[in-house]
């Protein structure tokens, strides 16, 4: 087992030394550094993302339901709906229905993202998790 008592990015660089590709994780800025690794994040994270800046968003910019953030919760929950649906399957099933089915919503969620020709800013909670989805 790998525990720290700080989360300095040394330990996660330590403790991956070595390690090249895709690490899936919780957001945390520490492993942004590490070279060799490309970061991915998680899904169940940005839909919360997403959830708390509607939160905050007023009526008075725009109506909520056409909100780039509005958008990725719709998305998000498109793939837990999915998700529901195939939990019954063996997972080689579960492996190729996600590609039958989840696949075209996570596509079309970037191609989405990438239409926005405005880059989102750090600075505008709404924006954010279009920056870790």
């Amino acid at each position: 087992m790998f525990h720290q008592t700080t989360r300095a990015s040394k330990h996660p660089a330590a403790f991956l030394k070595g390690f090249k590709g895709y690490l899936h994780t919780d957001g945390y800025q520490g492993y942004n550094q590490i070279s060799g690794v490309r970061v991915i994040g998680c899904w169940v994270h940005a839909q919360r993302m997403f959830t708390n800046a509607l939160k905050v968003l007023t009526k008075e910019k725009e109506p909520l339901s056409h909100t780039r953030s509005a958008e990725g919760l719709a998305f998000c929950n498109r793939l837990f709906e999915l998700e529901s649906e195939l939990k019954d399957l063996s997972p080689q099933e579960r492996y190729t229905a996600h590609l039958e089915q989840s696949r075209p919503v996570t596509e079309a969620f970037l191609a989405r993202l990438k239409e926005n020709k405005r880059p989102p800013s750090p600075n505008h909670l709404w924006e954010k998790p279009s920056l870790t989805a």
